[in-house]
């Protein structure tokens, strides 16, 4: 006979919803977080129609992989989302729209069933004391007892009791035995649950009122099916795994194939008169729980990212956009700050590919919208490449590209133009010892510092302001060198010339030579190379860093590291921020803050960036740092940015930094910033009256970028590309500078020592190539003053 015909199927009018557990997400508690799902899972199932049926069923390939379903036959419409909520956080199911079919019933299965429903203990009486011990509830075989005692003649075995797993033991024995376990669960009637709770009061015996009622609870309709398809029965340590789910369990035997198809597959009533307690039915039940140790299980496992902080405050409508996040009511809101925020200074952190960048970007964007202006520096050029495509400037500003690994168009600069001599020297020196020797070992000493002073002040005296720190290795070339330097410099500073004589030229000793060749190898590393030699060697400076900030122009520098070398770039980012901080005192009357942004600070600990941070805020600069963790930061710089910079957005970090960081922004409460997803931070920031609390900032700068990329197709490559012909052009402009070399100090050695030795000149002398360059320059920026006020505001 057909098993079909025999085991009726539950109808098919009712609808079937099947879902998969995809993934498993590691918990610290799993047993309790087991605990809770259960819990929740047969709460929902209490709340079903009558004839509705919940299967979980967990079936494995020996040694392979797990599978877990739940089939939900005329459940609720909103079931989906009810099995969401009791997996929240720990289990990702995905509905199988195709409905696979179950698999057939095993050829070997048994029903779990209590214990005292196969093997019954009896005892002839009971002493009414016993229901003062507080024990378990008895299980009642016999519904009828026939003596007015009522525990003569009761059954002894207690009900199953939950015990404590996290279901991943059963989840291990069913992989190692090819096995498969099904619960069938459905509400229970009205009627059940009295004639359960009856049989639960006559038979309590040890219990107590109180913990047989909650042992009751809202009861369900269940069966336990556990079967394998190999040898003749089950095997023992699946047997006795699931004796580690619940106490005081037997397994009954499915003798035949049409009973077994009747009871794997369900048929109509199957259920009926199978109400159980709340207490049993949440030990059977088990959806497996990971915990934070990585095994082989058979399911994939993650582990849990941090969830959404909301935000605990309002933020300005407009302002410097940041991106979203979420406000009380879960509702997601636009995250700004004010201008003049700015000025407090951000720190950003996190590690690589947490979305640094991506926010860097959004920040200068709108500051760039807002009409601030900007200054980036990027070690390596992508940041770069992504602003050009990205900025749109509002009118009468302009854009400056220095890329200084591109050799055909070098943009010359010189620390030492229009400034202080002797204080872009110390700037110098300091730089040195953050390359050389940041742990101030001798490397870069005393005798390095006061040779470098000596030649640079000689330098000044014969070269003005296109003295450059790429002729130091041609005046220290040979003794006879230093000689004529000395002598060129005589009139003008004896006191100069005489220490250059006895501490240099009239050494006689070996030293000598190996203090030339100390100081030069220095010189020789960072400026021998030709890109260099164009950049620092012409003595000349075409962006003058205080005219930018003063119209709020735009200055994009890369640095490209990898093609012109580490201690190269770092040296000219560091000359860059230098010249910001000696323009930041010019800045007595400004309307809105110019933003310099850095990336990979940490290369720049010198330069000015410590007196920028402390600063800064009076002269209306404001500074946005990024680096990936605070192990990489020099202490004065870490201290600067601790003490000054107010906003701070933190991106995952390492697992050493994390504490470090989240005491860094005070009142974070989302856990682990190890953790954080891409393009997530917490983030704490500037408020005119102090900062705000800790919130979850969302990064959704490359959405909206993709966006304004499909609505404009090409408009970003176009706009990069517009924008370095328009630099180039500019730069085309002032004609071709070329680096200072050995001969053109000998003619200026020449020619000083000409001008000491003549009293007077007779006619008008001839413009020198520094008076004509700049004369040149001072022409093209008058002009574009003009043309930026006759540009219609």
């Amino acid at each position: 006979m057909n098993t079909h015909e025999v085991a009726r199927s539950i109808p098919e009018t009712l609808r079937r919803r099947t879902f998969i557990l995809e993934e498993l997400t590691r918990q610290t508690a799993p047993e309790r977080v087991a605990d809770l799902a259960t819990a929740r899972l047969l709460a929902v199932v209490a709340e079903q129609p009558p004839q509705a049926v919940v299967t979980l069923t967990l079936s494995a390939e020996r040694d392979g992989e797990v599978v877990v379903r739940v089939d939900a036959v005329g459940a609720g419409s909103t079931f989906d989302e009810d099995l969401r909520w009791c997996s929240e956080g720990v289990h990702s199911w995905k509905e199988d729209v195709a409905a696979t079919p179950s698999c057939p019933a095993p050829a070997v299965l048994c029903e779990v069933v209590a214990e005292a429903a196969v093997r019954p203990r009896f005892m002839p009486s009971a002493s009414p004391e016993l229901g003062r011990t507080g024990g378990s509830p008895l299980l009642v075989l016999d519904g009828t007892v026939g003596s007015s005692d009522p525990t003569a003649g009761r059954s002894l075995s207690t009900w199953p009791n939950q015990l404590t797993t996290s279901g991943i033991p059963l989840v291990r024995v069913l992989r190692s035995t090819g096995g498969s376990v099904r619960v069938h669960l459905a509400s229970a009637s009205e009627v059940e649950r009295l004639m359960l709770e009856d049989m639960l009061l006559r038979t309590e015996g040890r219990a107590s009122m109180e913990s047989t009622m909650r042992y009751l609870g809202v009861p369900v309709r269940m069966r336990v099916l556990v079967g394998v398809d190999d040898g003749s029965s089950i095997p023992a340590r699946l047997a006795a795994t699931l004796g580690w789910l619940a106490s005081d369990i037997a397994l009954r035997t499915v003798d035949t194939p049409q009973e077994r198809h009747r009871l794997w597959h369900g048929s109509e009533g199957f259920l009926e008169g199978h109400a159980v307690p709340r207490g049993m039915a949440q030990g059977l039940v088990r959806v497996p729980v990971a915990g934070e140790v990585t095994e082989v299980i058979g399911l994939r496992c993650s582990t849990s990212t941090v969830p959404d902080v909301p935000l605990a405050e309002a933020f300005p409508e407009d302002g410097i956009r940041l991106g979203t996040g979420l406000d009380s009511a879960g509702r997601e809101v636009e995250v700004a700050m004010g201008v003049i925020q700015t000025t407090q200074h951000m720190h950003v952190i996190g590690a690589s590919g947490s979305g640094k960048t991506t926010f860097t970007a959004a920040v200068i964007g709108e500051c760039v919208r807002q009409g601030m202006g900007v200054t980036v520096i990027d070690p390596h050029g992508p940041q770069v490449d992504r602003l050009l495509r990205e900025l749109v400037l509002p009118q009468g500003r302009r854009l400056h590209v220095v890329r200084v690994g591109d050799l055909g168009h070098p943009v010359p600069m010189n620390p030492f133009s229009g400034r202080a001599h002797d204080l872009v020297t110390a700037e110098i020196i300091e730089m040195f010892y953050e390359i050389y020797d940041p742990h101030r070992k001798g490397i870069i000493g005393p005798r390095f510092e006061r040779c470098f002073r000596q030649v640079m002040d000689a330098l000044h005296l014969l070269l003005g302001d296109r003295a450059t720190i790429s002729l130091v290795p041609e005046v220290l070339l040979d003794r006879e060198r230093v000689r004529l330097v000395a002598g060129a410099v005589s009139a003008k500073d004896p006191i100069l010339a005489r220490a250059l004589r006895s501490e240099l030229v009239e050494n006689t000793s070996d030293e000598f030579s190996d203090l030339l060749a100390w100081v030069t190898s220095k010189f020789d590393r960072l400026v021998r190379s030709r890109l260099m030699r164009n950049v620092m060697g012409s003595g000349m400076e075409m962006i003058d860093v205080s005219e930018v900030m003063r119209r709020g122009d735009v200055l994009l520098i890369d640095l490209a590291a990898p093609r012109v070398g580490a201690e190269q770039a770092r040296f000219i980012g560091m000359t860059w921020l230098m010249e910001h901080t000696m323009a930041m005192g010019e800045r007595r009357d400004w309307e809105l803050p110019h933003l310099v942004a850095v990336d990979e600070v940490q290369l720049f600990s010198a330069g000015g960036l410590p007196e920028m941070l402390a600063e800064g805020r009076k002269f209306g600069m404001s500074l946005l740092l990024a680096h990936q963790h605070m192990g990489q930061l020099s202490p004065t710089l870490a201290e600067a940015l601790e003490a000054n910079a107010s906003s701070v957005v933190a991106l995952r970090a390492s697992l050493q930094g994390a504490p470090r960081v989240a005491e860094r922004i005070g009142t974070w409460t989302g856990g682990s910033l190890s953790r954080l997803p891409n393009m997530r931070a917490a983030t704490t920031l500037a408020t005119p009256a102090g900062q705000t609390q800790a919130f979850t900032l969302r990064v959704d700068h490359n959405e909206r970028v993709m966006a304004a990329e499909q609505s404009d197709p090409g408009a970003g490559e176009a706009r990069a590309q517009q924008a370095e012909a328009d630099f180039r052009q500019r730069l085309a402009a002032l004609g071709t500078v070329h680096p200072l070399t050995g001969d053109d100090l000998e003619a200026m050695i020449r020619k000083n020592r000409q001008r000491s030795t003549s009293t007077s000149s007779s006619g008008s002398p001839g413009k020198s190539f520094l008076e004509e360059w700049l004369e040149k320059r001072a022409r093209m920026q008058e002009e574009a003053g003009k043309t930026s006020s006759d540009e219609p505001a």
